[in-house]
């Protein structure tokens, strides 16, 4: 199966070993300019830590839900902060290789059925 890469929809997947690095402020603007969706995989604080200047994934708050992934996409203006956010969760909270296929399947059927949102001006 060949896929045309200008219709194929991308995401970007953050791993738990790259949050130290990933909720620097500097990328702040980079995950609200982003026009494809962001995910957050075994995040315990959300997407706050990565979209919140001076908020580390060290001090953000734990966010209760334990979602085993959360996406993330702004969809706002400079004027109004909007955001769509998807959470996906382990099937009765167990972590294993079953549940997380489940919750990767689900990712991957938001970022085939959630269009690219276009950037206000």
């Amino acid at each position: 199966m060949f896929f045309n890469i200008i219709d194929y929809p991308f995401s970007l997947f953050i791993m738990p070993e790259h949050f130290s690095e990933a909720d620097d402020d500097q990328y702040v603007t980079t995950y609200k300019d982003l026009t494809i969706r962001t995910f957050f995989n075994e995040t315990k604080k959300a997407h706050l830590p990565f979209v919140h200047e001076d908020v580390t994934y060290e001090t953000a708050p734990k966010i209760d839900g334990n979602a085993y992934a959360v996406g993330y996409l702004y969809s706002g203006t400079k004027q109004e902060y909007k955001d769509d956010v998807w959470k996906y969760f382990l099937y009765n909270d167990v972590k294993n290789k079953v549940n997380i296929q489940d919750v990767y399947t689900n990712i991957f059927s938001t970022v085939e059925e959630v269009a690219q949102i276009p950037k206000p001006k």
